[in-house]
């Protein structure tokens, strides 16, 4: 206990009591100090809600892959690899890939075989997103309107993850937009996207080579710390075993980056071919 002006001589290094504890202020002044329970509650409640959902999430969640091409089968394999119960659903352009996967014959693009992996043609999407409580989006992005519209009636509120790049026309304003904004404005309802951002080559996903990806959802409104969303789900059911993922709120900036890299890439190497390796502002012109 600090020595005051009342202290008697001597008292400097008397320690307080225990009694003296009891009666003293909790502050230097008259004032109660303010309760903190308050300002804890909407943290304590994002927690629980955070605890709920990773309740919720386990080692033999049913997920559907949508597309059964190059990506949509490695991340089939990454799902079944986490010991999830995975359907893989083709399309009716994918039976050549099926093929031989139905014969316990390595995947003609991958060159392996898809052990514990369901599959399921193209006749048969009702029953491949039965009960599923995640859904994997691996159709290019040409066949996303076709494929999400047979889907509609049979897609369950649930995370939708998509490792599809491009852009699609939108039919309210007949611009190109991103593919979740268009899928959601032809469904007539909001469809809970995610989407996957790489780089991230499809034979090394497969395989667990390590892959550092980005998941990326929704915003979410601002001034409060909201509780774990749709991308943390999909990514503590994929994470590990070579595949690391970090999450993020910019699911524009995501699709947009993924959609427009490449383009990016091809026309700044057109530079490079035509002018050569000193094309430094010719191609800083055709980035901005």
């Amino acid at each position: 206990r600090a020595a005051s002006a009342t202290d008697a001589p001597g008292d400097e290094a008397r320690p307080a009591t225990a009694d003296e504890h009891r009666r003293a202020p909790t502050t230097t002044d008259d004032h109660r100090r303010p309760s903190l329970r308050s300002n804890l509650r909407p943290a304590r409640r994002d927690r629980r809600r955070h605890r709920a959902r990773a309740a919720i999430l386990r080692d033999d969640m049913r997920i559907t892959v949508l597309g059964a091409g190059y990506m949509g089968s490695a991340m089939a394999c990454v799902a079944r690899r986490r010991g999830h119960d995975v359907h893989l659903w083709g399309t009716w352009l994918d039976d050549a890939m099926l093929d031989p996967c139905e014969r316990g014959e390595p995947h003609p693009r991958l060159k392996q075989t898809l052990d514990g992996i369901v599959l399921f043609r193209a006749a048969r999407l009702s029953e491949a997103l039965g009960g599923a409580e995640l859904v994997i989006h691996a159709v290019n992005s040409e066949g996303a309107l076709p494929v999400m519209t047979r889907a509609a009636d049979h897609l369950p509120d649930v995370p939708v993850l998509s490792v599809s790049k491009g852009l699609l026309e939108s039919k309210s304003t007949g611009r190109m937009d991103r593919i979740d904004v268009v899928v959601s404005e032809h469904l007539g309802r909001a469809v809970r996207f995610v989407h996957a951002a790489g780089p991230a080559k499809a034979m090394e996903v497969a395989r667990g080579v390590l892959t550092w990806m980005s998941f990326a959802g929704p915003a979410r409104s601002a001034g409060r710390a909201p509780p774990a969303g749709d991308e943390v789900f999909c990514a503590r059911a994929l994470e590990g075993e070579g595949l690391v993922v970090s999450t993020s709120n910019d699911l524009a900036g995501a699709e947009l980056c993924s959609a427009l890299k490449n383009a990016y890439a091809t026309g700044l190497g057109l530079w490079d071919g035509f002018v050569g390796a000193d094309a430094h502002k010719a191609r800083a012109a055709a980035f901005t």
